[in-house]
This record gives C-alpha cells, structure tokens and sequence, in this order.
C-alpha cells in the first residue's frame, strides 16, 4: 500500500487457470477491495462455450463506459473472477455474464461453493487512488491484447494536467486570483486542462456531456455549480497551445462569507483534477450603497415627498393671498 499511497506507483496483477496469486498480492488487493478467487477457482459459462473455452462479448460481458475496452466479441477466456466492494475509487472493465460463476471445475455449483455468482462477479477492474497512482487485475492474460487497459495502467493513456487556474473580477482584469471579493460581483473562472498522447502534452477535448467539466462555488454547500465553457487552445509551462481553455462568467451571490472555488473532476479511466482556491466575500461598504434615485422602487416615496413639499407651498400661498376680506369696505 504504501508504493500505491506514498510513492504514486503503478501496479497490474494478472491471473488464470492455473496461476497462484502470491499471499501478498492477494493480500493488497484484498486492502484495494478486490477479492480474485482462490487457488482451482475457474469461471466457468456453459451457456456461452464453444469449444472447451468461455467466448465473451460484448452485450454479456463489456461494462459501459470504461473508456479501456471498446468490444469483446469473440474473445476467448481461460480465467477466474473476482468480487469487489463498494469502494469509489474501483470502476469494472469485464463483468460475468448473468449465466457465468466462478467455482471449481465438476463440483455442483450452489452458493456455499461458488465464489462469485451471476453478474457479481467481475473479470477485470481498475482502481485510481486519489493521487492517481493506478491498479488494474485481470483475471486471464487473454485480456491483455487489450492494450488500452495496460497503457492505462502504466500512465500512457487517459493522463490530464491542470496547466493553471485562474479567477478575477471583471471590472478589474489586471488582478488575477485576487483573495476578496464583493457581493454580486461579475466573476471569470478559468482553467487550463492537457492531456498526454504519445508523450506529448496536447489540449484536452470533452468527448461528451458525461465528461463536462464543472466549478463549485461553495459556503458549506455549493451555492453555485457550473459547467465551464471551452474556448480554444491555449499556451502552457508545457508549450504553445498545449492547453485547452475552459471558462465560465458567473455573479457572486448575495451573501458573505468565505467561499471556495472548487475543481472536482473524476471520471473513468482519466486522471482526476482537483483544484481549491478559498476567497474572502463581503458585503458592500457604508459608501458602496445605491443612491436613494437609483433605485427605481423609491421613486413612488421620491414623488410622494416632492408632491407634499409642493402641497404644502401651494397651501401658504393661497392662506396668504387668495380668498382676503376686506375689512375695511365690509365695516362702512
């Protein structure tokens, strides 16, 4: 655990018929989560032989989505299975068919003497730890003419970098990733993202929304997630247009606090983006308030006031001059 944990190191465990997993392998993969089948433990399909050997396909076999195996048709499979648990972080590539189990060769099969039954049970996973060092079993070396899986395993396939991140107000460009900002600003985030082909760092392309890269502006929960936009390649410490740049523009929300742009990127078979970058939002200062005549519900109050003020001159003047007795004709 500690060359997976400690070092990042990189480890592919291959089984089958007649091999023996050494008690330590088991033992690490056992602590992955991965449980191989014992010793004589073979998987076994009688609904889909032909010829003494177990065919896989794909509608029985491939688990959707691994990005390592396109298709299994007619491949022949001379293996064991294996059980996995619930660990996040372990994705199956093959699976057992509905009608396939793992046991011994002509022993009555029941749940006591079957190690994995139906489609529980797997015949080759992968596991990515959180600091991308990678694990990948194969429970026969038929699967190994597969190349993705093992170029996946050695970091040669499904490799991403974050080139840079970068965050500022939009009424100050020129201050990038700053550490405060004020309630209700206009925000850019933006990243930079490559991926390694052939040893080379090139701009990493979303192949479908599935794999949509997304912000979190959080408090304690997101207050805002969002997906980030691509708008082209751009330069990297790596080289000229080896980065894909991914944008999004968004307004900070009415409440202060401290909040955390979060990047959370884990998707199968690539490498995971993690990025956080903590600033400080507050409220607006004493001097930073609307006027009272930019804000267009006061100006009801604004009239109303000018109408009484005006009420009020007309009411004096009247009193004063309109309406007198002359007192003076009024006595002769």
């Amino acid at each position: 655990m500690k060359f997976v944990n400690h070092f990042g190191g990189n480890v592919i465990s291959i089984g089958g018929e007649k091999s023996v997993l050494p008690n330590g392998i088991r033992s690490f993969l056992n602590e992955l989560g991965i449980y191989p089948s014992p010793k004589n433990f073979n998987y076994l399909d009688h609904f889909n032989t032909k010829d003494g050997s177990v065919v896989l396909s794909s509608e029985n076999n491939l688990v959707p989505g691994n990005r390592l195996v396109e298709s299994l048709d007619n491949v022949k499979y001379h293996g064991n299975g294996a059980l996995i648990s619930n660990n996040e972080l372990i994705f199956p590539i093959v699976k057992s068919s509905s009608t396939g189990y793992t046991g011994k060769a002509g022993e009555q099969v029941d749940s006591s003497t079957a190690w994995t039954l139906g489609e529980q049970g797997f015949l080759a996973v992968g596991l990515q730890a959180l600091n991308n060092a990678r694990v990948a079993w194969l429970g026969s070396s038929e699967l190994l003419q597969f190349e993705h899986i093992y170029k996946w395993a050695f970091q040669k396939q499904g490799v991403l970098k974050l080139q840079y991140v970068e965050h500022y107000n939009t009424k100050n460009e020129t201050a990038q990733n700053p550490h405060l900002y004020r309630i209700n600003d206009d925000v850019v985030y933006t990243i930079g993202v490559s991926e390694s082909v052939d040893g080379e760092w090139v701009p990493y392309q979303i192949a479908s929304d599935d794999d949509q890269l997304q912000v979190s502006f959080k408090l304690l929960d997101p207050y805002q997630r969002l997906n980030l936009v691509s708008v082209g390649p751009s330069d990297s410490p790596d080289g000229p247009a080896t980065a894909q740049t991914y944008r999004v523009n968004f307004t900070v929300p009415d409440h202060h606090g401290v909040f955390t742009f979060e990047l959370d990127y884990k998707r199968v078979g690539l490498s995971y983006l993690q990025d956080k970058r903590v600033v400080t939002v507050r409220h607006l200062a004493n001097d930073e308030f609307k006027r009272s005549w930019d804000i267009t519900n006061s100006w009801l109050y604004i009239v109303s006031v000018a109408i009484v003020i005006a009420a009020w001159f007309l009411f004096v003047i009247s009193y004063i001059y309109v309406g007198n007795t002359n007192y003076q004709k009024k006595n002769v």
